[in-house]
């Protein structure tokens, strides 16, 4: 299936085990890529693109959010309704 907002092929092409890779337009126009659908247990949830980095010494690696929201019911309002979206689609 072709995106929409970005012309690159996404769902379900992405498909991996219990992971889906999509992007997501809010009503801003913003796109969102990389967002990834996770399914484990029965539970869902959505989660938002990350770079993944080494920290100094190279000892661990660690991740950071590319998209942040300013508050924590913003950020679960916005899963929500990016997961209610893919379940109308047949998609989660």
């Amino acid at each position: 299936m072709i995106c929409p907002w970005c012309n690159r092929v996404n769902l379900p092409i992405h498909l991996l085990k219990r992971h889906i890779k999509f992007c997501t337009k809010s009503p801003s126009g913003m796109v969102v890529q990389k967002c990834l659908l996770h399914a484990k247990d029965g539970k869902r949830w959505i989660r938002l693109p990350f770079e993944k980095y080494t920290k100094p010494g190279g000892v661990a690696t660690t991740y950071t959010a590319i998209v942040e929201f300013s508050s924590k019911h913003i950020a679960t309002n916005f899963r929500r309704q990016v997961l209610h979206a893919l379940e109308a689609e047949g998609l989660a």
